[in-house]
């Protein structure tokens, strides 16, 4: 035989090259099995079936290369020798379906792989479980096709030596490819260890360091995010005392004749909305008549408060300042500051709730001897009224005031009484309140006008308790009135919209609709009526409970109505009473009559809008925050 072209076909010995390629499939079998008996099959019986798929797989490609082959003329012997390279080219194409599958598994989400339940890190994720698989299987396959490439080539050069058999084709095509699959496995991951007829490779090792790699990436991540996090997690309260007004802390505050000053005071975090900010004087040190102090708080952010301090006539000498900051719509802050001309005053309250509250003291303005005390008259719903006494003599000397209101829901006061100071001042013992502020809520000056009107609360604390004094003045102390009050900044009670319980559907045939309104509401307790086109408000006493509802409307031919009545606020599915019913001549007038409730009495603030095809009744809710919650919602559409 001279050539492959030129090849006698009759004379080829087919059954010695089949014994052959048998024999040699045989050892490739045994071979794999030996190098790594946890990742390749003893044979093809013990074979799961995805395995058969894949052998399958890659026997077709074989055949289709030994067809292409035949096509060129070659012999069976000589198809059998280019077939080793061929076959390698087949894996090398697998190598880099195995880079390129590893390079997607870098590119998975790093939480996913923290997605655990119990066992193996990747068992919860059959996607980076799957590809770790392939990794492991795959690279055991490559390190065996590697030493059949080294074993042959040592073979052919044992046989080239001892029998003078030169195959230049063959020994080259073997040194090609094994210096091929070299250069396409030279990775840093890669820890091979080559011996004269065997190698080994540590694909487990592998698998571990990325592993390992993979998660200390992922915890730097973390902890990154956690930083940051940290860094910028907003608060909910905070609290300080603030001595900018402070001459003992700085001595270029000469606070008399017109002197103004701003100081910005910041939080220790920032706050995820603007919160409340109201304060109290731990220590107000002032001179005799005629003394003007203007103090108010200018603006408000998430970080900051800014407050400015005005001084018409005599010197005020100290200002201490405590005060609080909270993001917490259970509580509400009124300012009033700087009242010229003061007098009663009626403010407005969002929360209907907000049934409780104390006034204090932020300034004063006066021209001589003074006597007056604030006092919250009346709280309603939606209004406050502060009143103050005007003793005859003394009020007109009274030229300025200036107060908070603060006002909250039951939860959040625990208020100890009001407290007369006329000579030495001494609390007692205070037991202290978890998760609550201490306020000194002043209320009440009797200030003579023969001395410094001067305030200075000496505090003194144990593990449970806390006790103050005022501190003495020229051995006199200022007679006045105060509150003291346990503030909450973290409640146990929350508020919820209503829930509907119960609901009753009717249907009629009203004769004449024109008469009729579209849509009309009614509160059956209290009778309140709406049928008009429109947005009102208004507020439910917390008396009444069940709270029930009429409601009923127009269900003209060719359309349907759609209504949705809230029934669970904490479900995650089946959150409302759904109802669907289509308009006929027969039944052309529909009922709704819901009942709804509460875990506790409370006040329900309701907004209802209605329009020509609509009607929804809102729940605004004053928790933590103000969410809005659509209870009612019933429409007219089109068929």
């Amino acid at each position: 035989m001279t050539g492959d072209r030129n090849i006698n076909r009759k004379h080829v010995n087919y059954r010695k090259a089949g014994k052959i390629k048998k024999k040699l499939h045989k050892q490739q079998i045994k071979k794999a099995a030996l190098s790594n008996k946890t990742t390749q099959p003893k044979s093809i019986e013990d074979m799961t079936k995805k395995d058969r798929r894949e052998l399958i797989k890659k026997k077709k490609i074989v055949k289709e290369i030994e067809k292409a082959l035949i096509k060129k003329g070659c012999s069976k012997r000589n198809r059998g020798r280019i077939m080793i390279i061929q076959k390698f080219f087949l894996y090398k194409l697998y190598l880099y379906s195995f880079v390129f599958q590893f390079i997607i598994f870098l590119s998975i989400p790093p939480y996913s792989i923290f997605s655990l339940r119990n066992q193996s890190v990747f068992q919860n994720n059959r996607y980076i479980y799957k590809n770790f698989n392939f990794i492991q299987y795959n690279l055991s396959f490559y390190c065996q096709i590697y030493r059949f490439f080294m074993i042959r080539q040592s073979i052919i050069k044992s046989q080239k030596c001892s029998q003078n058999i030169n195959d230049p084709y063959v020994f080259l095509s073997s040194k090609i490819c094994a210096s091929l699959f070299l250069d396409l496995i030279k990775f840093k991951q890669m820890n091979i260890i080559k011996t004269k007829l065997t190698l080994k490779f540590y694909s487990n090792y592998f698998l571990l360091f990325l592993i390992k790699t993979y998660l200390q990436f992922i915890m730097k991540l973390i902890i990154a995010f956690l930083i940051l996090l940290n860094t910028f997690a907003f608060i909910k309260y905070d609290s300080g005392l603030a001595l900018d007004f402070n001459s003992d802390s700085y001595p270029t505050f000469k606070c008399y004749f017109g002197y103004s000053k701003i100081a910005v005071i910041s939080f220790s975090n920032a706050f995820e909305n603007i919160p409340q900010v109201f304060f109290y004087h731990e220590y107000f040190d002032q001179e005799v008549a005629e003394a003007e102090l203007k103090l108010s708080i200018t603006t408000i952010t998430k970080t900051s408060f800014t407050s400015e301090i005005y001084c018409g006539q005599k010197r005020v000498r100290r200002l201490k300042i405590r005060w609080f900051a909270l993001d917490d719509q259970r509580i509400e802050v009124i300012n009033n500051f700087n009242m010229v001309n003061p007098d009663d005053k009626t403010f407005t309250i969002k929360n209907p709730n907000a049934k409780f509250g104390f006034i204090v003291l932020t300034s004063i303005h006066y021209s001589g001897a003074v006597d007056f005390q604030l006092s919250m008259s009346s709280i309603t719903m939606n209004t406050v009224t502060v009143t103050i006494t005007k003793v005859a003599g003394k009020f007109v000397n009274l030229k300025q005031v200036g107060y908070q209101v603060i006002v909250g829901v039951e939860e959040a006061f625990i208020k100890l009484g009001l407290q007369t100071s006329t000579g030495t001042f001494i609390s007692g013992n205070i037991s202290k309140q978890p998760n609550r502020w201490f306020v000194i809520a002043v209320q009440s000056i009797t200030f003579p006008n023969t001395t410094y009107l001067t305030l200075e609360a000496l505090f003194t604390y144990t593990a449970t308790t806390l006790s103050y004094t005022w501190k003495s003045f020229l051995n006199s102390q200022t007679p006045n009135k105060h509150e003291q009050v346990w503030v909450a900044y973290q409640f146990t009670t929350t508020y919820k919209p209503l829930e509907c319980f119960s609901i009753r559907t009717s249907r009629k045939q009203a004769f004449d609709l024109t008469i009729l309104p579209t849509f009309f509401l009614q509160l059956v307790q209290t009778n309140q009526i709406y049928f008009t086109n429109g947005n009102y408000e208004y507020v439910v006493d917390k008396s009444i409970t069940p709270l029930k509802m009429n409601i009923q409307m127009k269900c003209e031919n060719g359309k349907k109505v759609q209504a949705d009545f809230n029934k669970c606020n904490a479900c995650s599915i089946q959150k409302t009473y759904s109802f669907t019913y289509n308009c006929f001549n027969q039944m052309n007038y529909i009922g709704f009559f819901p009942l709804f409730q509460q875990a506790f009495q409370q006040y329900n603030h309701l907004k209802i809008n209605i329009q020509s095809s609509s009607l929804e009744i809102i729940n605004v809710v004053y928790d933590q925050a103000i969410t809005e919650k659509t209870i009612v919602k019933i429409q007219i559409l089109n068929l």
